[in-house]
């Protein structure tokens, strides 16, 4: 079994720094790019701890991170997060495609997304994952970190050229500690397309996500209807965008048969960790009150159950596949920071979660 902390002398962080990061400290955190902690989560549209399967680097790595070698990467994600996640059994889940979008198109800070509904997640890759990445911790004066973040060198650069008062270390990323890091982002998306299959499945939420997919398809229409006009208006040929695309990918969810249809007082265990006896409920939480919370998306973010339990899961899932490396090529000090850095998403603190000894 895997003890987070003793097995990577990490600091009880869950209940010190993981506590939720008020928007004053937010402000005062240096600013350059933030990696994966604003993965965009479009509106578009259990209990018990099985053995753990390991991911493995992707062999031998070369010096190109192109598009193959992040399906990859993505490919064996997806394996060990269907095992480690034994409700995905009774959940009728199509795995994901990744669509590679424009690097262009990328939304500020955003490496990925899952898109609800639509059967796929969204690579937002760029740059950002063909170049090196660097950890970058920031110290106060008297040496204790005050943030720690995934960017690259041109974001540093950056931000060398207007410091704060802050000192900057970084340590660029070898391939197994990018590809972890990457992998776990994989996870965080995936999580999410969990939690949608759980809510799809859910009597009590179920007919209302449905009804959400059928009101974006309806925009979605309109807009396309409206484009359609403005192109015969100038005498042009009308030409297909992503939106047409999206109106047929919208099928999956509009059309989606649950396995299995969930009491509505079904729960979703939060944590790995066998000890940690805190549930969602997932009609209450993961639908209900995330939806409340997406009317006010920018200030509620953080305080999303969907991001909390993503971002949980996301930096527990580091932690259990860095197992799976050989010792020599992940620096334990590199992957205490990762999840560090993602742990400084993870507002779960004050949060009234079930409670159940199963």
């Amino acid at each position: 079994m895997v003890n987070f902390n003793t097995n990577y002398n990490i600091s009880p962080i869950y209940s010190t720094i993981t506590g939720k990061t008020t928007a004053a400290q937010k402000s005062k955190q240096p600013v350059i790019n933030q990696g994966s902690a604003q993965d965009v989560f479009q509106k578009s549209a259990v209990a018990g701890q099985q053995d753990i399967t390991g991911i493995q680097q992707s062999s031998p790595v070369s010096s190109t991170w192109n598009n193959k070698r992040i399906e990859a990467i993505y490919d064996k994600t997806y394996e060990a997060v269907m095992a480690q996640n034994p409700i995905t059994q009774e959940l009728n889940i199509k795995k994901p495609a990744l669509n590679f979008k424009n690097p262009d198109e990328k939304e500020e800070d955003t490496i990925a997304s899952y898109r609800t509904g639509m059967g796929e997640i969204a690579v937002y890759a760029g740059n950002f994952l063909a170049n090196d990445i660097y950890l970058c911790k920031f110290t106060d004066e008297n040496n204790e970190p005050v943030d720690i973040k995934i960017s690259t060198r041109e974001d540093i650069d950056k931000y060398l050229q207007n410091p704060s008062e802050y000192k900057l270390t970084t340590d660029k990323l070898t391939d197994s500690e990018k590809e972890l890091y990457i992998s776990s982002i994989f996870a965080h998306e995936l999580r999410h397309c969990i939690q949608k299959h759980l809510i799809a499945s859910t009597d009590g939420c179920k007919d209302e996500y449905k009804k959400e997919l059928e009101d974006y398809k309806k925009t979605l229409e309109e807009l396309t209807s409206l484009k359609k006009e403005l192109a015969e208006a100038k005498g042009e040929p009308y030409v297909s965008s992503d939106d047409d695309e999206d109106l047929k990918k919208l099928n999956y969810g509009l059309n989606y048969k649950p396995k299995k249809i969930f009491d509505r007082n079904m729960t979703f265990k939060y944590s790995l960790l066998p000890s940690d006896n805190r549930y969602w409920s997932v009609n209450d939480h993961l639908h209900a009150l995330s939806s409340k919370k997406k009317e006010d998306y920018d200030n509620n973010y953080y305080s999303d159950p969907l991001e909390i339990d993503a971002y949980n899961y996301e930096r527990e899932f580091m932690l259990t596949q860095a197992d799976a490396y050989p010792a020599a090529n992940l620096r334990k000090e590199i992957v205490n920071d990762m999840f560090i850095a993602t742990s400084l998403n993870v507002s779960d603190a004050d949060f009234p979660f079930i409670e159940q000894n199963v």
